[in-house]
């Protein structure tokens, strides 16, 4: 439900900045199947993972690692792109995160209901 917040806030900003959302398709993304494929990871790690699938519960947090490696490489290709750096910046902060929590975002058990 967060994500739909954030779309939502930040259509907004945009429009309040004078943006245009048909801007969006003049954004040129090189290597955009990394993004794909960190995405295809932690997708797959949500869905497995409560399905119970033994090897998904077993190493997710060193599949997790690994798709923030792959997102920080596509950013790395779109490093010329305006506003990347911040998202960089996001990005690189959840990584700090997560590794140093072996792997897991650290939420609290009541956050989840």
């Amino acid at each position: 439900m967060l994500y739909v917040y954030i779309i939502i806030i930040s259509i907004i900003i945009g429009l309040l900045r004078n943006g245009k959302l048909s801007s969006l398709s003049q954004i040129s993304l090189k290597r955009i199947e990394l993004i794909v494929l960190a995405c295809l990871i932690q997708g797959g790690i949500i869905f497995l993972g409560s399905r119970n699938i033994k090897f998904v519960l077993d190493y997710s947090s060193y599949m997790i690692i690994f798709s923030y490696i792959v997102l920080l490489l596509a950013v790395w290709y779109n490093k010329k792109l305006k506003g990347i750096k911040i998202i960089a910046l996001g990005i690189i902060f959840n990584f700090i995160v997560i590794v140093a929590n072996g792997g897991h975002m650290p939420v609290l058990l009541s956050s989840l209901y």
